[in-house]
């Protein structure tokens, strides 16, 4: 036998090397994951894992999949070649080829798709070739736009622009331009190259080498066909549908680990995860990157997470449970996947797939129509159900992050205006306020209009109510640093003493305080109203809304002046204001709407209800009979009211307001101020800030 030459021993020495020193990254990862973090830490990670962030990203990455394999099934068609798979067995396809991206080094996993596509699914090579060489270019491509966008943003938020980043924006779109024009060139020459070698190496060399420039002469023809068939329009605008949401359900994700910390998800934006996610991916394509994909993109995750503040711990945390998280579904996915592609048999002898469209009768058009028209209506409400609720979740769990302190306040032309018209008025006026970057509380005392902050801490504090005497305030504050007010379980119940400053905790895991005496207050605890004794710490369920009719959550409990009804807010399988008679036990529906509060006397209740200039206006009404009247419709642009409170006389009606937005916790609310009886438009504004002001109570001085 023939000694074996040099070349091969070569080659595997080098496929040798390179498993090694992909193992070695990874390895060294491992290491350093060992250092710096715990086995408790990563239970704790996906334990703090914010769950409707991890379904969010599934959307995103299923609808991701199945763009892909719609990119795949119109450059397909595009390459006029007879055997076009059904879109289903693309879809799997897809699933298949994601399983084996970062088994091999560089990505070069992703050519599984030409392997099976062409071996599972009989589609000639230059069609595999043609459609992944173009799906390959078209997934750059599609970058580009988001990366300019994220440039923008970035540059706005540093107050600078980089010029390295536009730099390498300019180099990525001119490769993926030459890319674009110049494959079919590549191409033709070479197989002009191997027909030259053909000629001239002998056996089986030469055999080879002819066969490879047929198959690129085929894969030239087959580009030249695509590029005639005029679907880069098409193809393209998938491929940013594409990359928009995969970063998208990246950043979703890297939000829901991270929510645990709210600290550091505050640094976190936008901007700089695509950022990390970009270089990362870069990276990952490098010949040598890691085993499986795991090795140099977390590192540099990690790097760009430690130049963001975060600590070591969390910084290896965050990258590899997104890794981990995403492979585990790429594998089951994936695997799965695999399995139903093992079944499929090939559609042989099937008919080219225009020629089939041709053939289609009425009848069959009319059900491919219907079905498109089905698919397109469930995206367009998945569409508008995301717009309008996505937001909602985000600020629901990430509210913290778009807040930021700012500057403003009435003038000395406004002050003079309050206390002209509110001449032989004294009192004051407590709220809580997001102008110091955080929800604390502040207070305005007038005639003065001198504003005074109340607390200050990282967590929120809202819903404040004066006492009786006025000398004390009881208030919500969140048992995390950030709480959004739709997540009514997480508080406690504290009072302030107004002299001293001194804080005391009043009730644990208590939302909504309100005074109900001198020495006790009111609140909700879960689905419960209780009432409690401040010095003797007895507590008193006095309504249970989590049982049968109501079966919820009883929403801003307030007991009447008289201590015999108590109105509230019901939010479960019965909606609405409602009042509730304690001594009878009976429950009575007052109306819709929500955030209901009392007159002065028992007799009477207001409430905010949809409608109005601005969305929303605030009624009122007697217990008997129930006829709800507009009590405040404010003219003008912030005429979207909230958070009604009446002074202890019925004189005096504060309340907050927002010319757009209505969430509670971000959008730019006003406190106004209302003499009652007088005309709408007289009522004055006391803040004038982009800040969130919201929940006002005043207490009239005697």
């Amino acid at each position: 036998m023939n000694p074996e030459s040099p070349k091969p021993k070569r080659r595997r020495a080098t496929a040798w090397l390179s498993l090694i020193a992909a193992a070695a990254v990874t390895g060294a990862l491992f290491w350093y994951l060992a250092r710096a973090t715990t086995l408790d830490d990563w239970f704790r990670l996906y334990q703090g894992l914010a769950w409707s962030f991890f379904g969010a990203y599934l959307v995103c990455f299923l609808g991701s999949m199945a763009l892909k394999a719609l990119r795949y099934r119109i450059l397909l068609d595009a390459s006029g070649t007879g055997r076009t798979p059904r879109y289903r067995d693309l879809l799997t396809l897809t699933f298949v080829s994601n399983l084996f991206v970062d088994l091999l080094p560089a990505r070069s996993g992703s050519l599984a798709y030409i392997v099976f596509l062409n071996r599972k699914l009989e589609v000639g090579l230059p069609a595999c070739f043609s459609s992944f060489a173009f799906s390959f270019i078209f997934d750059l491509i599609g970058m580009l736009p988001l990366f300019f966008a994220a440039i923008i943003l970035h540059g706005m938020a540093a107050g600078q622009q980089t010029p390295l980043l536009w730099a390498l924006l300019a180099v990525l779109a001119v490769i993926a331009l030459l890319a674009l024009f110049l494959l079919e060139k590549v191409l033709a020459v070479g197989e002009i190259i191997l027909a030259w070698l053909a000629e001239r190496l002998p056996g089986r060399l030469g055999d080879w080498s002819q066969r490879g420039a047929q198959e690129l002469g085929a894969m030239a023809s087959d580009v030249s066909r695509i590029k005639g068939q005029g679907v880069y329009g098409r193809v393209l605008g998938v491929s940013v549908a594409i990359r928009a949401l995969k970063y998208l359900g990246l950043y979703l994700l890297v939000a829901g680990l991270a929510a645990q910390w709210p600290a550091e998800a505050a640094r976190l934006s936008f901007p700089l995860i695509l950022f990390a996610l970009v270089a990362a991916e870069a990276t990952a394509s490098l010949p040598v990157s890691g085993i499986a994909g795991f090795g140099a993109y977390e590192g540099v995750m990690m790097a760009t997470l430690r130049g963001a503040g975060l600590a070591p711990t969390q910084a290896a945390l965050i990258p590899f449970g997104l890794h981990l998280l995403t492979q585990a579904i790429d594998y089951t996915l994936g695997g799965a996947a695999l399995i139903v592609l093992s079944l499929i048999k090939p559609r042989g002898g099937e008919a080219p797939a225009r020629e089939e469209r041709k053939t289609m009768t009425p009848r069959t058009r009319k059900g491919r129509l219907l079905r498109w028209l089905l698919i397109l209506g469930a995206a367009a409400m998945i569409t508008a159900a995301g717009l309008h609720y996505g937001p909602r979740l985000f600020y629901t769990h990430f509210g913290g992050l778009v807040l930021e302190a700012v500057a403003g306040g009435l003038d000395q032309g406004q002050k003079e205006l309050i206390r002209g018209q509110t001449k032989g008025l004294a009192a004051k006026v407590v709220w809580s306020s997001s102008r110091s970057g955080n929800h604390e509380l502040y207070l305005l005392t007038l005639p003065e209009l001198k504003l005074f902050r109340l607390t200050e801490n990282d967590h929120v504090d809202y819903f404040p109510r004066f006492s009786p005497d006025g000398k004390r305030v009881v208030f919500a504050r969140s048992q995390k640093p950030w709480v959004s007010q739709r997540n009514e379980i997480p508080w406690d119940a504290y009072v302030l003493d107004l002299a001293s400053g001194k804080e005391t905790l009043a009730a644990r895991d208590a939302n909504y305080p309100q005074w109900a005496g001198p020495r006790s207050i009111s609140f909700m605890r879960g689905g419960q109203v209780v009432l409690k004794d401040l010095a003797g710490g007895k507590e008193k369920v006095l309504y249970d809304a989590s049982q049968p009719p109501v079966e919820g959550l009883p929403q801003t409990p307030e007991l009447s002046p008289d201590g015999k009804l108590l109105a509230f807010t019901a939010r479960g399988k019965q909606r609405g204001t409602m009042v509730y008679e304690l001594a009878k036990q009976e429950l009575k529906q007052i109306a819709g709407g929500c955030q209901i509060t009392w007159f002065p006397g028992s007799k009477k209740v207001l409430w905010v209800e949809n409608g109005g200039q601005g969305g929303n206006h605030i009624l009122t009404s007697a217990l008997e009979p129930v006829d709800p009247k507009v009590f405040m419709d404010l003219p003008g642009s912030h005429s979207h009211e909230y958070f009604p409170r009446l002074s202890s006389d019925g004189s005096w009606l504060v309340w907050g307001a927002t010319a757009k937005g209505h969430e509670h916790d971000i959008a730019d609310y006003e406190i106004f101020l209302w003499k009652v009886g007088t005309p709408w438009e007289s009522a004055l504004r006391l803040s004038r800030n982009a800040a969130n002001d919201r929940w006002p109570d005043i207490f009239m001085e005697k």
